[in-house]
């Protein structure tokens, strides 16, 4: 045979082997066309040598042969896919795989199942050619004045030959870009998460900067390393299987770190100031390996819990399977993290106040004689929590305009029924927790006969906007700060000694249960009414759809007369039900001054 012709066309930057089958041939594709994924020409034509000689060989069948190699393949990809999602779904809770589950597995395979899966396995798998397994007359001993233009030869052949087998891996893996660092895709994630929320934002908020800390803690653990390097492997081994032993307040603490660096906001690329307008630092720390050996060697050490920790799988979850949208990162690394989050307790360090507790927080001289009255937020805050199960940032965030009566079509007559409007609004810096929280929550009654709408009609009246006028969001959106710091920590104003409204009533704040410190909060209202709400057997659906958990059905606010508003009415007669050992009749009811 003469010299094999370069037969290659480019599109898109990148050359593909191209070449019509020969008249008299009886070949089903007369035009052969495959990408030779690559952008250099010379690799391309080296490829594209080797193809021609395999085709004119075969009688120009390489490409139906092809394309029954791709669809075993893909057949075989599927199988292997089908045994990871088995695997995830049978680990026990350490992470580590069943192997008896993986047995079944392999048993309940036909024999071309088998046979798929082992011809992808060893596609994926399979080692670099060597010069022998390619060209073996090309190795034989040739004269020395060949030598230097043969070696040259074969190790362009290699490198075009190793470089289409590397490409081929990574299209599996689903990664179309190599060569990027982890910090690199950190800096993208942030400007698109910006955009997203706002178009015109100009400065990273506290919220991005506590996205940008747990995924740097990422990039702590594997190291800024090459979008393609990070495998499950390397995710386990060095990042899941090591991040408890972390020790707590890290930036706290001058022997995990080697210095301080000025902090950057990666929006505007200028150093971050404080309230004070004073440059914010950042510590550089010690290689992790050396702060975990620190802290091990270290007495009164405190560790992230499990909810910590798992609420920074699910961030850095995210972050990964944006990045695979992208073909930046390999397929299912986020789903991976989020099957090896940790086991933690349901009801983690906060638990529920008791009956007790309750008729001391609420059937006291403070509530049965209005002395709250001159500070709203702290009358009414505590009271809609227990009985509506809310996040308190939820109803501190609300206007007056937002607990408004909405019309509902109920036995074929319109009623009104009083509800809290909880959306997402940038102008007003109300936002939400996830995409659930945006709802309808129908008013309790309760809090109807002790005057809640005749202290929004009060508002109204003297021109306010805001439902609770003293809470203000802080730097990252977040409200209710001055409600729970009142309630937990600082009843008299004074945060030093750290006794808040609970403790004042005499409720015991820090408990231990089996071992465990637990403690009673704000939130722990919010804990009260999903417990009083179980033990009456309320839907979990609508147990979530109230509370904003995720999984639940949002409503449409803008219905009026549909299927969703009777879901709405169904919600006000359920939430209705939901009482507590308590007085009401001795709260005293809202009015616009004590007398």
């Amino acid at each position: 045979m003469g010299s094999a012709p370069s037969y290659i066309t480019k599109r898109n930057d990148t050359y593909y082997f191209q070449v019509h089958a020969p008249n008299g041939l009886q070949s089903k594709v007369r035009l052969i066309r495959r990408s030779l994924r690559t952008k250099s020409r010379r690799k391309a034509l080296a490829l594209a040598r080797i193809w021609w000689v395999e085709l004119a060989n075969n009688n120009f069948q390489w490409e139906d042969e092809a394309r029954e190699q791709d669809q075993v393949l893909a057949r075989g990809k599927g199988v292997y896919q089908r045994l990871l999602n088995h695997d995830q779904q049978t680990r026990y809770h350490n992470g580590e795989s069943d192997p008896l589950a993986v047995d079944d597995f392999f048993g309940s395979l036909t024999s071309i199942e088998q046979s798929d899966l082992e011809a992808y396995t060893s596609y994926v798998n399979q080692p670099p050619l060597y010069q022998s397994d390619i060209i073996p007359d090309i190795c034989e001993p040739a004269g020395k004045a060949k030598s230097g233009h043969r070696d040259a030869e074969i190790n362009t052949l290699l490198s075009a030959i190793q470089d289409s087998q590397t490409q081929n891996k990574l299209a599996v893996r689903g990664i179309e870009e190599t060569g990027k660092p982890l910090s690199q895709l950190l800096d993208s994630y942030i400007r698109e998460k910006a955009r997203k929320s706002n178009p015109v934002k100009l400065k990273m908020d506290k919220g991005l900067f506590d996205i940008e800390t747990e995924i740097q803690r990422l990039i702590m653990f594997v190291g800024d390393v090459s979008n393609d390097k990070l495998t499950k492997k390397v995710l386990k081994e060095r990042y899941i299987d090591q991040r408890a032993e972390l020790p707590n307040s890290l930036h706290r603490k001058a022997e995990y770190a080697t210095g301080k660096q000025t902090k950057k906001d990666r929006l505007t690329g200028k150093t971050v100031t404080g309230k004070n307008g004073k440059p914010l630092t950042t510590p550089v720390y010690k290689p992790v390996d050396e702060i975990i050996e620190v802290a091990r060697n270290k007495d009164g050490v405190t560790f992230h819990s499990a909810r910590t920790i798992n609420n920074e799988f699910g961030t850095i979850a995210t972050f990964l399977r944006a990045m695979e949208r992208e073909g930046l990162t390999e397929k299912g690394l986020g789903s991976y993290l989020v099957s090896c989050m940790l086991e933690q307790d349901e009801d983690s360090s906060v638990i529920s106040f008791t009956s007790d507790d309750l008729k001391q927080l609420f059937n006291n001289e403070t509530y049965c004689e209005g002395l709250l009255f001159d500070k709203p937020h702290r009358h009414w805050l505590p009271l809609i929590s227990l009985y509506h199960g809310n996040r308190i940032g939820e109803m501190a965030m609300l206007f007056v305009d937002d607990l408004r009566p909405f019309s509902v079509e109920v036995n074929g007559q319109l009623q009104n029924i009083w509800g809290f409007l909880i959306q997402r609004n940038d102008e007003r810096k109300q936002g939400r927790k996830n995409k659930q929280s945006a709802r309808i929550v129908p008013v309790h009654q309760s809090l109807i006969d002790l005057g809640l709408i005749e202290y929004r009609q009060q508002l109204i009246d003297s021109g306010e906007q805001q439902l609770f006028p003293a809470e203000e969001p802080n730097s990252g959106d977040n409200w209710g700060n001055n409600t729970s710091a009142w309630f937990n920590n600082s009843h008299d104003g004074n945060t030093n000694h750290g006794k808040g409204y609970v403790e004042w009533c005499g409720v015991q704040k820090h408990v231990t249960i089996d071992g465990v410190k637990k403690k009673k909060v704000f939130h722990s209202l919010r804990k009260n009414w999903i417990t009083q709400a179980k033990r009456l057997e309320l839907d979990p659906d609508m147990r979530r759809e109230i509370t904003g958990h995720g999984e639940g059905r949002s409503l449409d606010v803008h219905a009026r007369t549909y299927e969703d508003n009777y879901e709405l009415w169904a919600q006000k007669q359920a939430l209705d039900r939901v009482q507590f050992d308590l007085d009401l009749s001795a709260i005293r009811r809202w009015k616009s001054n004590k007398t």
